[in-house]
């Protein structure tokens, strides 16, 4: 079907404002006006729009490799940056 790979894109185009404000009202956790803001103005500009469907169009496709990736242990050095806090050292 032609055209259907833009969909999206056609229907939220002019009305990005609308379309991402019910999808963060949406989110567990509502975000501040000020930051729907900063995303509707990101996301206005026509690239990254389709860059924002575009991850939801290759989910399909990446859903398989990942679970595999998850299995397979890294072949190289990675540091761990948790936020966690160090134990306390005992006062004994």
């Amino acid at each position: 079907m032609r055209g259907v790979e833009t969909l999206n894109e056609q229907l939220v185009t002019g009305r990005e404002d609308v379309f991402y404000r019910w999808e963060f009202d949406a989110t567990a956790k509502p975000l501040a006006d000020e930051a729907i803001d900063y995303y509707v103005r990101t996301l206005s500009n026509p690239d990254s729009l389709r860059a924002s469907f575009g991850w939801y169009r290759a989910i399909d496709t990446t859903i398989a490799p990942d679970a595999e990736r998850k299995h397979r242990p890294l072949t190289m050095p990675v540091r761990d940056a948790s936020a966690t806090a160090p134990a306390a050292a005992s006062s004994h």
